[in-house]
């Protein structure tokens, strides 16, 4: 799980954003992001995230 202030890659946008909240309920977490070229917030499913650091 990822956590306030990671930068995470949004498989959909194809970009790199900012994790600004952490929402779970009922064993579901979603996350607010900030997209930093748009300029916006919006709230994702964690399916649409991965990780921007190498393991």
């Amino acid at each position: 799980m990822f956590k306030v202030g990671d930068w995470v890659f949004d498989i959909d946008k194809k970009r790199t954003m900012k994790i600004i909240d952490v929402f779970e309920l009922w064993g579901y977490v979603s996350y607010s992001i900030y997209d930093p070229i748009e300029k916006v917030t919006y709230t994702v499913s964690d399916k649409r995230l991965v990780s921007t650091e190498w393991n």
